[in-house]
């Protein structure tokens, strides 16, 4: 191959890359409102897969007010574990850690434990987040439940006496704060068996609730932000959330 051709051609392939991402980037801003994504936007993700090049870095997405250690933040910030994130009322924010993605949202507050760009535990203090790990292990904490993750997608809603879970997807053991040694292990491939966790005094501390405020439509975005997509597909999405 001539010289002059190679370097056509690598010109070329870099411009694909740079397309890839900006598209990653555009359908992140872009095809969510509110929790909410449109039958167009889900014919979206499904194009960003088979686009995707490199995983989206940092913030992809903010609706309001985020906040990192305290300071306002702007779209392509990196987070990095040890860092505290914050929403405000009437907010939302989507961004990424090394192979996992959150989606958080408003006045809502965790902080992120870990080395370098692997989170090793959420810290979830306040508010509501959707999350999707990589491979390994790691940490869910909140004010009343401890959650070991496994390759998993979860969501998590902190309210006044208890902590709504749910694995979407992937395997983790449950704990209450108020009895360590009880452990629950649930597995599921897509929603199957969301907790309540309460704390000390309760007189049950683990029980079966419902799927609330989440979506698969909401899980195959944060998947695509990653070059991912979810174990159960992306056919038959429900493109709203599931109950309130």
């Amino acid at each position: 191959m001539d010289i002059r051709d190679s370097a056509g051609l690598w010109r070329t392939l870099r411009g694909v890359r740079a397309c890839r991402r900006r598209f990653l980037q555009w359908l992140a801003a872009g095809m969510m409102s509110s929790g909410m994504l449109t039958a167009g936007g889900l014919a979206g993700m499904r194009a960003a897969r088979a686009m995707s090049g490199k995983p989206v870095t940092g913030i992809a997405r903010i609706e309001g007010e985020l906040r990192v250690n305290g300071k306002p933040a702007h779209v392509g910030e990196l987070i990095h574990p040890g860092d505290q994130i914050t929403t405000g009322a009437h907010s939302e924010a989507v961004f990424t850690v090394g192979d996992d993605a959150y989606l958080l949202r408003a006045d809502s507050e965790v902080d992120l434990e870990g080395e370098g760009f692997v989170v090793s535990a959420l810290n979830v203090v306040s508010g509501k987040i959707l999350s999707v790990f990589g491979p390994g292990n790691m940490t869910i904490e909140t004010p009343t439940a401890t959650a070991g993750i496994r390759g998993t997608g979860a969501y998590v809603e902190i309210r006044d006496d208890h902590t709504y879970l749910c694995v979407c997807y992937g395997s983790a053991d449950l704990r209450s704060k108020g009895a360590p040694e009880v452990l629950e292990a649930v597995r599921t491939t897509r929603h199957e068996s969301p907790r309540r966790i309460y704390g000390g005094g309760a007189e049950t501390l683990i029980e079966e609730a419902e799927v609330v405020n989440h979506s698969d439509a909401e899980l195959v975005m944060l998947e695509a932000l990653l070059g991912r997509e979810p174990p159960f597909g992306t056919e038959d999405l429900t493109e709203g959330l599931y109950g309130g």
